[in-house]
């Protein structure tokens, strides 16, 4: 890790694993199928309630009004939101039209979360840190370096620095000239292909120099139906997707995949800074692969819990 600080000392068994998830509280729009949806999206709804229902004690950090922060902490319990106060909400647009390429929009953001806005104390301290910006500017530069002193396991969803918001809303692939230094000294960093492609690029590093340059445990990178490949020190170990019945959501997977990922190897005692065993690995993301597909199947979450009203 990039600092002096020790990392929290491990609970005990009887404890529930304490997480806490950074990153937005989406006020979602889904058109699919000549439906439209309003629902509660990001990490922290799709993540912070997997990891619960996985028996972690889930905190989420997010910015919003405090209208807002008030109808989505109804919605997420038992993760306890702490939100910080925005003017506006992050409000986020998917569109999925046959025979043409999703479009997403970003039509209002919150406000960056940084360190000097957190809402907890400064000893404050965690088991499990996740960070899941929805976008380049979600995360403030500095914030994952103190919140990362604070935490035995800390992870990343890569997706939010592999894209940016346009003048028009729109949501477009851009890396940020300082991701190197956002990704040093996490443990875990998760990828669909296409985000990896274009980080690796800009990076100009393998999966295997990623880890040593970074000092990663762990590089999950997803193909979608295919499955996908975990990178350690051990090699690469490649993983099927399950089948899912039907198709009913694919927004919020990947935040399923790595919070299911992650909470099992935490609970099968894959915290520290070793290199991870193959066999925790293989039975870790044989379950993550098996809830994932349980979400889009639309059997995993209440979705009708998480419905926002149309305005």
């Amino acid at each position: 890790m990039p600092t002096n600080s020790p990392r929290p000392t491990s609970p005990s068994a009887q404890t529930a694993p304490r997480l806490l998830v950074v990153g937005s509280v989406a006020l979602d729009r889904l058109e699919r199928d000549g439906r439209v949806e309003h629902r509660l999206g990001g990490v922290v709804t799709y993540g912070g309630l997997t990891a619960a229902q996985l028996g972690c004690a889930v905190t989420a950090w997010s910015a919003m009004p405090p209208r807002w922060a008030e109808v989505a902490r109804a919605r997420l319990l038992p993760v306890a939101l702490c939100a910080t106060a925005a003017e506006e909400p992050t409000r986020f647009v998917n569109r999925e039209r046959p025979g043409s390429e999703r479009e997403q929009r970003c039509p209002s953001q919150a406000r960056p979360l940084c360190w000097a806005d957190r809402p907890f104390g400064d000893h404050e301290s965690w088991d499990w840190v996740h960070l899941g910006p929805l976008h380049a500017a979600d995360l403030d530069a500095g914030l994952a370096t103190p919140l990362r002193a604070r935490c035995r396991m800390s992870s990343l969803d890569l997706q939010g620095y592999t894209r940016s918001v346009d003048a028009n809303h729109a949501i477009v692939a851009h890396i940020p000239a300082d991701l190197a230094a956002r990704l040093t000294g996490l443990d875990w960093v998760k990828a669909s292909e296409g985000e990896w492609a274009l980080a690796s690029a800009a990076l100009r590093v393998s999966p295997a120099e990623a880890l040593q340059r970074f000092a990663w445990r762990g590089l999950l990178v997803t193909s979608g139906e295919r499955g996908g490949v975990l990178y350690t020190d051990a090699g690469a170990m490649p993983w099927l997707a399950a089948p899912a019945e039907v198709i009913a959501l694919e927004t919020g997977a990947g935040d399923v995949f790595i919070t299911s990922f992650l909470a099992r190897m935490m609970e099968l005692g894959e915290t520290d800074g070793r290199s991870p065993g193959s066999t925790a690995c293989r039975e870790a993301l044989t379950h993550a692969a098996e809830i994932a597909a349980r979400h889009v199947s639309g059997r995993w979450l209440d979705l009708e819990a998480l419905a926002l009203p149309a305005d």
